[in-house]
């Protein structure tokens, strides 16, 4: 067993099968698969562990 605090996605996609993700204030938000926690963008955004994009507004005009 090994237990790992990392904001490093890459490694744990590569070294965990399961993952807990937390919120900035301490809730467990998830417990379980990684690659379930991985593909989920609202978990991700939610815990701050990926930004959402932004686009510049000249890139929408047509």
């Amino acid at each position: 067993t090994l237990v790992l605090a990392s904001h490093d996605l890459g490694l744990v996609a590569e070294v965990s099968d399961t993952t807990l993700v937390l919120s900035e204030d301490h809730r467990l938000l998830f417990d379980g698969s990684t690659l379930l926690a991985l593909a989920d963008q609202e978990l991700l955004l939610s815990a701050n562990l990926i930004r959402p994009r932004r686009f510049p507004a000249s890139c929408c005009k047509e």
